[in-house]
């Protein structure tokens, strides 16, 4: 066994996702549950004015200051589909599935229990090809919007759906308090499109505010010294039209609700930044960034919280996201015991190639994995997938040639993402979606990615 270069990087995600569930009378068989891939080519950093005639009216995935967008095109040159057994062995191909308008539709038969789809893009030439893979195990498939990079020619058809409507409504946010907030160094606002905006105190009117929609919530907040000490949650139909003569007051409510903030004595990790996340409305918000000099912080019993922390631990990085419930916050960050001088290692055997995890990460939560490796300049892979019994991840025995699979001396990077009793394909499908990075020239981000629109990182 060769000594592995390991880049780790943990993902800590801690919390309750619902499912749902039912039954019924009757005694047919239920239909096979029914998956839909949309593939598309991501185009980075384009002027619009550039856009192909044939590419009208795209979904802008990203918009920059210069004008400048990212948007897609439907993709339907994708190399191969296939499906693998849970032994990591070949069962079928599915590119045949897949129709001229780059969707691929599929269902549970075609996949063994604990098997995975694979998804090959070939982003070098017929000759000299240059493989980029995703695997998905079976248990975290769901209706997915995918990305490749291999282009698709001028002629190719433009993603349209997952827009945002954009309310075009100048707005403006006056902000003002019935007394009782002491002083106030800091006051602003934060929405979807604009994030949080602060201005120093004086300046009680802020404008012009973006919003998605007239319905969106916006949060008006008062800081002293990055304490918060005041807060109001304003329907944006209810904030005043930038222009008008006496724009209504959005009145800040005074904080009086004070919780403890307990952390560790002498925890095993360190800390690099801790944010209290505020949820109101099926939205989230940034309440107030903390450090242990914080004993305490002030909350109002209307909004529900959460701490999201990142830190490190033994050499890995950790991101945790610890809902509160309770009249003090715990400031924990993971349940997890991450060991030291162990790392996961890439091992290949009989041409049956897994991640051997080696006991790094010892957790009573359930437990997703990521396996990134590159195979020299030829193939780059990303794996999906729950560790089995063994504590091993199945590497899929890919139908492209030796020289674009593992031999076992790839360095690799592991990612541990832990969750409650149950996931949603909605929870997945954001998971997949921080790995993602069309075109961009690092290393290990996802090749072949899963895409969120606009519309569903809205929601």
């Amino acid at each position: 066994m060769k000594q592995l270069t390991v880049l780790p990087l943990v993902a800590i995600i801690s919390g309750l996702m619902v499912g749902c569930g039912g039954g019924g009378g009757g005694s047919s068989s239920p239909a096979p549950k029914s998956y839909k891939i949309q593939f598309v080519h991501m185009l980075v950093n384009q002027d619009p004015a550039n856009i192909s005639s044939t590419c009208s009216s795209p979904t802008y995935f990203k918009e920059y200051p210069t004008g400048n967008v990212d948007y897609a095109q439907v993709a339907t040159n994708i190399h191969a589909i296939d499906s693998y057994n849970a032994d990591g062995s070949f069962n079928q191909s599915l590119i045949s599935k897949i129709s001229p308008n780059g969707v691929l539709t599929f269902t549970e038969n075609d996949v063994e229990d604990g098997g995975y789809i694979t998804l090959i893009d070939n982003v070098g030439t017929s000759s000299s090809p240059i493989f980029h893979t995703i695997s998905i195990q079976k248990q975290f498939l769901g209706n997915y919007l995918v990305n490749v990079e291999s282009p698709q020619g001028n002629q190719s058809s433009c993603y349209q759906d997952g827009k945002l409507t954009i309310d075009k409504t100048q707005r403006v946010m006056n902000l003002s308090s019935d007394g009782g907030l002491g002083t106030i160094t800091e006051s602003g606002f934060e929405t979807y499109r604009d994030g949080e905006v602060l201005t120093p105190s004086s300046q009680t009117i802020k404008k012009p505010i973006h919003l998605v929609s007239s319905n969106e919530y916006v949060l008006g907040k008062a800081y002293n010294n990055e304490k918060i000490k005041g807060y109001v949650l304003a329907r944006g139909s209810e904030l005043s039209i930038d222009g008008d003569q006496s724009p209504n007051s959005q009145v800040l409510k005074v904080l009086t609700d004070e919780v403890s903030l307990n952390w560790p004595t002498s925890p095993s990790y360190t800390f690099n930044s801790v944010d209290v996340k505020a949820l109101a409305r099926n939205e989230r918000y940034k309440w107030q960034s903390v450090t242990n000099a914080n004993r305490s912080i002030l909350v109002s019993d209307e909004l529900s919280y959460s701490l999201y922390m990142t830190g490190a631990m033994n050499t890995w990085s950790i991101y945790s996201v610890q809902p509160q419930v309770a009249s003090s916050m715990d400031v924990e960050l993971t349940e997890t015991t991450v060991s030291s001088g162990i790392y996961p290692e890439l091992v290949c055997s009989g041409g049956r190639c897994v991640v051997d995890n080696n006991g790094v990460v010892a957790t009573d939560l359930n437990r997703l994995q990521r396996a990134y490796f590159e195979v020299s300049a030829n193939s780059k892979h990303t794996i999906y997938a729950e560790p089995n019994n063994h504590d091993e991840l199945i590497i899929p025995d890919y139908k492209i040639g030796n020289s674009y699979k593992p031999s076992g001396s790839e360095p690799i990077e592991v990612s541990y993402i832990n969750y409650g009793d149950s996931y949603t394909s909605d929870f997945f499908e954001l998971i997949m979606n921080k790995y993602n990075d069309p075109e961009s020239s690092a290393t290990y981000v996802d090749k072949v990615s899963v895409l969120k629109t606009p519309q569903k990182l809205e929601s």
